[in-house]
């Protein structure tokens, strides 16, 4: 937990000071040693929020992008009183989750769920050497996309594709050959429209991400994001590259990080 109430204001860390935890109002004591990251830890064992998990440099850079009211924010549903912390909220009321560690279909589906107007990032850079960007896709909405048809498995590279209206008996789980045109189809319809579709091989996916029903982000600690989703009307995903500072700047928050307050206990 990065920040604490004290005294009535948002907090960080610093040494040997103590507040109240913002979530279950259990105090927190301030954990400021030379190994681990700055946080608040809670004096005694608390029934706090269990979606929380263990902060990471990356959780915290990503958080610093977007004010401090914006960070940490108490959700809740007035109906089922129902509360949780997102990591971050911005005054829009758009929910972005920072996700670092395994999650399960069950959670991802109860945090989408709960929080409804949200999309997650998540960090890549723990099977960044097992995804690789592919061939470029024409845009769904090309016109010669009602008559081509497209078979790719994200479990292996390549692809082939055909034409419909020339194999109307064939589909994309139907074994045969490549059709030796194919790549030609792809180019034509990418001339037609491309905006930004690409497929990609992910070898021991963390296939949780394929069940999710809001937008996914992989951060693999470049200047762009990727994010996943479904081809429509085909049985892959493909991934579209989007600036980070773009996507920071279109929640409302800046590129260029402020982490001052992390050291200086600053509200």
């Amino acid at each position: 937990m990065e920040y604490a109430d004290c005294d009535g204001s948002k907090c960080s860390p610093t040494p040997k000071r103590r507040g109240t935890c913002p979530y279950c109002h259990s105090e927190v004591l301030a954990k400021c040693g030379p190994r681990y990251i700055w946080h608040w830890a809670h004096v005694s064992k608390a029934d706090c929020d269990q979606w929380w998990e263990n902060e990471t440099d990356w959780h915290r850079e990503w958080k610093s992008y977007f004010p401090i009211e914006c960070q940490e924010v108490i959700h809740d549903d007035p109906k089922t009183n129902e509360k949780h912390v997102a990591d971050v909220k911005t005054l829009k009321g758009m929910v972005i989750e920072f996700q670092n560690s395994f999650i399960t279909v069950e959670e991802l589906r109860s945090r989408e769920t709960f929080y409804g107007k949200m999309f997650w990032i998540v960090n890549g850079a723990s099977f960044k050497d097992s995804f690789s960007i592919g061939d470029m896709m024409p845009s769904p909405k090309a016109e010669m996309m009602k008559n081509l048809r497209i078979s790719a498995s994200n479990s292996r590279p390549g692809y082939f594709a055909w034409l419909y209206s020339g194999n109307p008996d064939r589909g994309p789980r139907d074994l045969m050959e490549g059709d030796p045109k194919g790549d030609l189809h792809i180019q034509q319809a990418i001339e037609q429209k491309y905006d930004g579709h690409r497929l990609f091989h992910w070898k021991n996916p963390r296939a949780t991400w394929y069940y999710a029903e809001k937008p996914v982000f992989f951060d693999f600690g470049e200047t762009g994001l990727f994010r996943i989703v479904k081809y429509p009307m085909h049985s892959f995903f493909v991934v579209k590259q989007i600036a980070k500072e773009e996507l920071i700047l279109k929640n409302g928050g800046s590129p260029h990080a402020d982490t001052t307050n992390q050291l200086t206990g600053a509200t």
